[in-house]
């Protein structure tokens, strides 16, 4: 975890409730010529705070950090982020066949692509289910 603190071009951020409790963690990493990749999200399972953090990540990309284009790649069995990246308006890019092995198996890796212009009217869509998550949470450790 230290080497990714120090590379540049390496973003991370800690969820937290409105109260201040950290629930996760998430990155936008290898930022470089208006690009940045996805990813590396640990959220506790038990908190639904993947599409509220996404809302403020995909703000900071396109907003502060004034991306074009934010890249995602998710192994081809991990079937709920799949959906996730669907639902956050990933469009799918193309398949790489046993990108991966995961349990001594070659998977694939599927990668998706958002771009900037696509973000407000996702966000839009999504926002609701931001603040359904939001209110789930509660004040958590208040």
């Amino acid at each position: 975890m230290e080497r990714y603190f120090e590379r540049q071009g390496d973003y991370y951020f800690i969820i937290e409730t409105r109260a201040g409790v950290a629930v996760g963690a998430y990155g936008i990493y290898d930022v470089a010529d208006g690009s940045g990749e996805s990813g590396r999200w640990v959220i506790r399972p038990e908190v639904p705070a993947a599409i509220p953090c996404a809302v403020l990540a995909f703000d900071a990309c396109f907003g502060t950090l004034a991306l074009r284009e934010v890249r995602v790649s998710t192994v081809a069995t991990n079937r709920t982020v799949l959906s996730l990246n669907r639902k956050l308006g990933f469009r799918q890019t193309y398949i790489q066949p046993a990108a991966q092995t995961i349990g001594g198996k070659p998977v694939d890796l599927v990668h998706f692509l958002l771009i900037a212009e696509d973000w407000p009217k996702v966000r839009e869509g999504i926002l609701p289910l931001a603040k359904l998550a939001e209110r789930q949470c509660g004040p958590m450790g208040s």
